[in-house]
């Protein structure tokens, strides 16, 4: 009856999600005529657990994925092969920061809708949990795990579409905070520093949270867990520069799992490619049922969420990232995940390869056929946290150290410790070799979340200046008969928020304000 009641009133609920925008449906409340009426914890439990895993699962976040200086497609090669396959518009948009074009996003499968559907769930839950028969203990738990749902969204949301937090931004347009599910409730955005005022709330009933993450001997990261939490708090910290508060959390979720994967032991091997005949990372793990090793996916704290697809397009490789690695084949990263040409791997030879020209390369970054990469906090990006919050606070040496034992399961066993172990005269140097690290470890993932906060904090020391070359591009197609031009996307740019989507300012009668640019 449990399960009839819950999948009653999340039909009832939430079935416009599909097909209006995110103002409408987030004013939709369920109600007795359209659904079982709520009347238990468990019901409750209930539907965040089906959120969890199944309905919140797969969004889309390009800008994650391409605007950092990770991702760096030629012009040569958009101009001899993905010019043919298809590729859409609003993903080289993305990669060259003419975001202001993205208002013409189809909101339906956008960002925004997708982040604003856990924060509805989350407010359906805290607006009926004084409502319903339980145990205080069941209780808390269950607001704790609606607490850090609304959380992880909102953060995400403010990661795509507004400034970066610091000091010169804190006055800047923020979010519409929703707090029930009710149709009343206004939707204009409050100031960045009241959006990030009421996440930390959030995050502060949500690490009341100690639901251990490995469950039955299962790990349950496609739920809310303690190690969740403290992950999502390590991240919101490192995006304030709160750094000792970063290093507190990031521990704290290590204490539920710290197992991370070590390269260097033999899990990880290489077969040959039948299309290419180029060596491939393979997964001897059966039970990681999503390969990406890259993103350590079975040790992630959270796969509920975030499933980033490169849509018609690959992870390309850009100059930058390939020098990180370095010129040898000790840094396993760079053995197993980049390849000199992706365009002849196994099927995508089948559905693009043929569309290039021979002779361009495009080193891509491979997941084992699986061109989705997770966003999802975990185990290794803890440790990182950890290790630079250290060294932001003054430790450097001993974050040094760290980083270099961190370093040992992403190496070669042979490697010489002249390139094995780093060095860093300062906290300077410390600093940009753990930067550096992360890069290497998340290129195309956290690395938009570390761009966004060492450019907008009160440290030029770290900042970066991407600078890429193609096309000129405006809000219809790429001119690709003229000269490439050079794109730079600067500390302190407008461009770090990208455009809501124009359904979402129309539907709430403009209200919503675009971001300007």
């Amino acid at each position: 009856m449990c399960i009839m009641n819950y999948k009653n009133i999340w039909a009832a609920g939430l079935i416009c999600l599909s097909f209006l925008s995110c103002d409408k449906y987030l004013d939709e409340a369920p109600s007795k005529s359209k659904g079982i009426e709520i009347t238990t914890i468990e019901q409750l439990d209930a539907l965040l657990n089906k959120a969890a895993f199944t309905d919140l699962k797969t969004q889309m976040a390009p800008g994650i994925l391409y605007r950092g200086d990770s991702f760096g497609m030629t012009a040569e090669q958009y101009l001899k092969g993905f010019k043919s396959t298809g590729v859409k518009i609003d993903l080289i948009q993305q990669s060259v920061g003419e975001v202001q074009y993205l208002e013409n996003t189809n909101h339906l499968v956008s960002f925004w809708a997708a982040s604003y559907q856990g924060v509805f769930m989350a407010n359906l839950v805290l607006g009926n949990i004084e409502k319903v028969s339980g145990s205080d203990e069941f209780k808390a738990r269950v607001k704790a795990r609606a607490h850090l749902l609304r959380a992880y969204s909102y953060f995400d949301l403010a990661q795509y579409y507004c400034l970066p937090y610091g000091p010169a931004t804190l006055a800047e347009l923020g979010l519409p905070i929703k707090k029930t599910t009710g149709y009343e409730e206004d939707v204009h955005r409050v100031s960045l520093k009241d959006t990030y005022d009421f996440i930390e709330a959030d995050v502060q009933e949500a690490v009341k949270l100690k639901d251990p993450i490995r469950q039955s001997e299962m790990r349950v990261s496609w739920k809310e867990t303690g190690a969740t939490a403290n992950a999502l708090a390590a991240r919101f910290y490192m995006a304030k520069g709160q750094y000792d508060q970063a290093e507190k959390y990031a521990s704290a979720s290590l204490s539920y799992a710290n197992d991370i994967r070590d390269y260097s032991d033999g899990t990880i091997t290489q077969v040959m490619d039948a299309q290419s005949n180029q060596l491939v990372a393979s997964n001897t793990l059966e039970q990681n049922r999503h390969p990406s090793f890259a993103a350590d996916w079975d040790k992630a704290f959270y796969n509920r969420t975030h499933n980033f697809l490169f849509d018609y397009c690959f992870p390309i490789v850009s100059n930058k990232l390939m020098a990180l690695y370095g010129d040898h084949e000790y840094d396993l990263r760079r053995k197993f995940f980049i390849l000199k040409d992706m365009k002849n791997i196994g099927s995508l030879k089948m559905f693009v390869g043929s569309r290039f020209d021979p002779d361009v390369k495009i080193p891509g970054y491979y997941v084992h056929g699986n061109l989705e990469i997770s966003l999802a906090p975990n185990v290794a990006e803890m440790m990182l946290t950890e290790i630079e919050a250290k060294a932001r606070q003054g430790h450097y040496q001993q974050a040094m150290v760290d980083l270099n034992r961190f370093r040992k399961y992403r190496m070669d066993r042979s490697t010489p410790t002249n390139i094995l172990q780093l060095t860093a005269q300062d906290q300077n140097q410390a600093v940009q070799q753990i930067l550096d690290e992360r890069q290497r470890e998340f290129p195309y993932t956290v690395r938009w979340l570390d761009l966004r906060r060492i450019n907008f904090n009160d440290d030029p020391k770290d900042d970066v200046v991407i600078t890429k070359q193609f096309y000129k591009v405006n809000a219809s197609a790429v001119d690709y008969n003229s000269a490439p031009i050079t794109y730079e996307l600067k500390p302190g740019s407008r461009k770090y928020a990208i455009a809501i989507p124009m359904q979402e300012i129309v539907a709430s009668n403009g209200v919503i304000v675009q971001n300007k640019y």
